[in-house]
């Protein structure tokens, strides 16, 4: 199966986040920082919508990440990967990109996923 543009995009900046924060020691905080910021999204549609949204600018959506940065108190590498996301115009792509992150994070550290369901 093809992979979508959007996952391919996903997995360039998870992966270069996650290679960031393994060069500068610091993915254990890096992590931290990828659960707090999927929580907001995922508790907080309107930021969501936000950052999607082609009528505020990437300053404007940089801006509401450097302040969001600041109140989670989120880890440099974490900013800087985020600094760059709304200068290439992905701050739509955020959610996958988290999301992607945590399975680069897996895969890095010999984690498997599973999914549990119940028989009927």
């Amino acid at each position: 199966m093809k992979k979508s543009s959007k996952t391919k995009i996903a997995r360039v900046y998870s992966t270069a986040l996650y290679e960031a924060a393994v060069e500068r020691k610091c993915v254990d905080e890096v992590w931290k920082d990828i659960e707090k910021l999927q929580f907001l999204l995922r508790e907080n549609a309107e930021i969501t919508s936000y950052l999607s949204s082609p009528l505020w600018s990437e300053q404007d959506k940089n801006d509401v990440l450097k302040k969001t940065a600041n109140v989670l108190k989120l880890n440099k590498e974490t900013v800087n990967c985020l600094e760059v996301v709304t200068e290439n115009n992905r701050a739509a792509d955020l959610s996958a990109i988290l999301d992607d992150f945590i399975k680069v994070y897996y895969q890095k550290n010999d984690i498997a996923e599973v999914e549990i369901g119940r028989a009927h």
